[in-house]
């Protein structure tokens, strides 16, 4: 029978290895012994050139990434940076709705800024600026900017009633109309929020306005005299529309213009040059009539007025002669002779110093008439008035 030893465990390590420590192999019971110092631990492997670069790039790019993230979460979040403008007021929807209640909904003038878009959406409404609407009824298809006085489209030298639009008088006339609008909005809060479209309200109410009051004219007073009525019927119609439908605006002007149609224009034309000659006539008839009755009542006031004044004049004349009449009277009735030799006395005298001579002619004793003889010289001639003078004959040359 052969002796056995017994058999020692398996180790994790070689036998006759010294590398490890106490936990690399087991020692029995009653076995110990001293290891020694532990051996350092290998340096890792060195990381080349390329690769520490990369890695610095990366490291850059990151941070380089980061900076932009923050940059575009900044100026997401003020992208709904506004400026109310002075004359306007901002309004805020977020989710649609408008944010605050009543005066509160506004926002003053100045810088505003809201959630970006679709949380919030920013709107302005001005305020004190004038807005303007236009008709769109009533008026021919034009494919430029509306002048009446334009030359007419060849193509559009008919009516066509599903393209141009039209109004019909009161006396079953054609005509095309326009009205263009300035407007304030007072309301802002109503303007906004109480209707889907308050500018295509305001629109409608224009082309309403426009045809109520075509169609209370007739066509020969909207061409002649009537376009002044006719544009306050379309101002007082619009008002009232405004006013009963509360659009929140306040209306300042409104223009309306009036054409005929096209295909009868110069129909029109000829008839309303017609009228204006006769107007004219009319006008200066009229003229020439109140010229000669104002020459005539003036000439009239002037001999009123000279008869007045020669009748004053002959008034106080004769007042004067009957004075002086009742004055001699009672000195004739005194002495009927002595008044006469004064008054022919009086009367030479006055009339003397006029005479070269004075001859005084006595009484006949025997009453019959006298003679007045003058004797002139034959020979003196007296020049005749317009006589033509005689021209002196030349003396003789030899």
């Amino acid at each position: 029978m052969s002796d056995s030893k017994p058999s020692q465990p398996p180790s994790g390590k070689p036998q006759g290895s010294t590398e490890g420590s106490t936990e690399d192999h087991v020692h029995g019971p009653g076995f110990s012994h001293d290891h020694g110092p532990a051996e350092p631990a290998p340096d890792p492997m060195p990381a080349d050139a390329g690769s520490r670069a990369l890695a610095s790039a990366l490291a850059s790019s990151f941070a380089i990434l980061k900076v932009v993230m923050v940059l575009l979460v900044i100026a997401f979040l003020l992208s709904n940076l506004k400026i109310v403008g002075p004359e306007e007021r901002g309004v805020i929807l977020r989710f649609g709705r408008p944010v605050g209640e009543g005066e509160g909904v506004l926002l003053s003038p100045g810088a505003k800024l809201a959630w970006p878009y679709p949380i919030d959406e920013f709107q302005r409404v001005a305020i004190g600026r004038q807005l303007q609407a236009s008709s769109t009824a009533g008026w021919y298809l034009t494919t430029k900017p509306i002048d009446p006085q334009d030359q007419e489209e060849p193509e559009a030298m008919f009516l066509d009633p599903g393209r141009d639009g039209y109004a019909i008088t009161a006396d079953a006339n054609i005509v095309h109309v326009r009205a263009i609008l300035n407007y304030r909005i007072t309301d802002p809060a109503r303007y906004l929020f109480s209707f889907k479209n308050t500018p295509s309200l305001i629109t409608n109410a224009i082309n309403n306005a426009i045809l109520h009051a075509a169609a209370n004219s007739s066509v020969s007073n909207l061409f002649t005299t009537g376009l002044a009525e006719f544009r306050d019927n379309v101002s007082v119609r619009l008002q009232t529309l405004v006013r009963e439908q509360q659009l929140g605006v306040a209306v300042d002007n409104i223009t309306a213009d009036v054409v005929a149609p096209r295909q009868v224009r110069r129909f029109f034309d000829q008839v309303l040059e017609t009228a204006a000659s006769a107007q004219a006539q009319v006008t200066d008839a009229r003229t020439a009539a109140d010229l000669s009755v104002r020459k005539a009542e003036s000439s009239a006031k002037s001999i009123l007025f000279a008869a007045a004044a020669q009748r004053t004049t002959d008034l106080i004349q004769l007042t004067n002669e009957v004075q002086r009449f009742k004055a001699l009277l009672s000195d004739y009735q005194k002495s009927p002779e002595l008044l006469k030799r004064r008054y022919l006395s009086e009367l030479m005298r006055r009339s003397g110093p006029s005479l070269n001579n004075t001859f005084v002619l006595r009484e006949n004793p025997r009453g019959l008439p006298q003679e007045l003889r003058l004797l002139l010289n034959r020979d003196e001639k007296l020049p005749l008035e317009n006589e033509p003078a005689k021209e002196e004959a030349p003396a003789d040359a030899h």
